[in-house]
């Protein structure tokens, strides 16, 4: 957003240049304040966050992270290509365009020489308009100045592509496309040009109509945009996580049984690609511990939440969905099944190992199963992780009692 406004330090003394046929130093001197604004904005930023960077592991932050140098390269200007694409036909439209989504291009690929020979025509065209001060190298650089700093070229942005993106060198292409239609009137005449106008608008009014108004219905929540977008971008690995979550959020709302587990089955499918796509991707091996923990399948619940605490473990979902399995083994403690609530305290506590009131339950659980060793070491962490723990406090006595009992029958026989 804001960054974007760097592009005025070149725009704004073109236009006094281009549309007030100022001279080059009288432009200068008329939007000086402009780079004096920029001048303050980067010393606040830089004091604030400073200049030191890092290279982000994760494709979905850093998506060239396994292209080479070539390949990343390649695929920014196939991905540049794209966006002037979509400006001439906006269809099919997805918000995420996410890692696997583009595969790493090459060199030998025609549509990035394509793209590559159009960016030098337009290039080429500016070059010559700024000669004659055309009005269209505004439109040019206006486009292209906004492309660069989205096209990941002059600094990495963490994204592969976005529609959103683009929204700015969109308002270059627009005028470019207008001065190219005055032009066209000039030529014709008046008469003629207002009825070829007239028919191209209704035209083009039809067809995006025909693509505006559905996309607007999905986009009417979060789930309803992905469950569609993740048809246009099959191979986005955050795109069928999101799926993953959209549906399963449909599935915990459901009352019918039938259809409960079908929408968590159709759940499991979009995360499962999600992480074929993404090995180790950290919200699809929560979001399929979730999925089978609402199938009853604790086991392989277990094992993905195993996987996702094993890289993140402070990760605040984790700990929410901690909290989740622990209140169901209080459930199935209250209700008497003290096998099942030792089970799933214990996997919370795996998730949420600083937690006293999950270390005094599970000392609680252990101890209606027999298991006194156990509840011992549960309540004695509870008690160094808060002195006051109620469970463990009143725990502690009974079952040193109980072991000391055991220790005694053994000596005894």
């Amino acid at each position: 957003s804001k960054e974007y406004a760097v592009s005025l330090l070149v725009l704004l003394p073109l236009g006094a240049w281009l549309f007030r046929k100022l001279s080059i130093k009288q432009a200068i001197a008329k939007t000086w304040w402009s780079l004096a604004v920029f001048a303050i904005y980067a010393g606040v930023r830089i004091k604030m966050v400073g200049t030191s960077s890092f290279e982000a592991t994760d494709p979905l932050s850093n998506p060239f992270v396994y292209a080479t140098g070539t390949q990343a390269l390649a695929t920014k200007i196939y991905i540049a290509g794209k966006y002037l694409l979509l400006l001439f036909v906006p269809y099919p439209l997805s918000a995420d365009y996410s890692f696997q989504q583009i595969p790493y291009q090459s060199f030998g690929n025609v549509a990035v020489i394509a793209s590559l020979l159009i960016y030098i025509g337009m290039v080429a065209w500016l070059v010559y308009a700024l000669k004659q001060r055309n009005k269209i190298s505004f439109a040019i650089l206006l486009f292209g100045i906004n492309l660069l700093l989205v096209g990941n070229f002059v600094f990495d942005i963490g994204a592969t592509m976005g529609e959103r993106l683009i929204f700015h060198s969109s308002l270059g292409f627009c005028m470019a496309i207008g001065f190219g239609v005055e032009t066209v009137r000039k030529k014709i005449g008046e008469k003629q040009f207002e009825l070829g106008a007239t028919g191209a608008m209704a035209a083009l009014l039809l067809v995006f109509a025909v693509v505006i108004l559905p996309r607007n219905r999905q986009w009417h929540n979060t789930h309803t945009l992905f469950m569609h977008d993740v048809k246009v971008v099959p191979n986005s690995a955050l795109a069928n996580s999101n799926a993953g979550v959209a549906y399963v959020d449909l599935s915990v709302n459901e009352k019918d049984k039938q259809k409960k587990d079908s929408l968590n089955n159709i759940a499991m499918m979009y995360t499962r690609r999600s992480l074929q796509l993404h090995p180790g991707y950290l919200n699809s091996l929560i979001n399929l511990g979730v999925q089978h923990f609402n199938a009853l399948r604790f086991d392989s619940a277990f094992y993905y939440y195993d996987l996702a605490s094993a890289r993140f473990p402070t990760y605040d979902v984790l700990q929410k969905n901690a909290y989740r399995i622990y209140s169901e083994g209080c459930n199935n403690g209250r209700l008497g099944n003290f096998t099942a609530a030792a089970m799933l305290i214990e996997q919370a506590v795996k998730m949420a190992p600083d937690s006293a009131n999950f270390w005094g339950d599970l000392g609680g659980a252990y101890l209606s199963v027999g298991k006194a060793q156990e509840a011992k070491h549960a309540w004695d962490t509870a008690i160094k992780l808060n002195p006051n723990e109620p469970q463990a406090l009143n725990g502690l006595p009974i079952v040193n009692r109980i072991i000391a009992e055991q220790a005694n029958v053994k000596t005894a026989d």
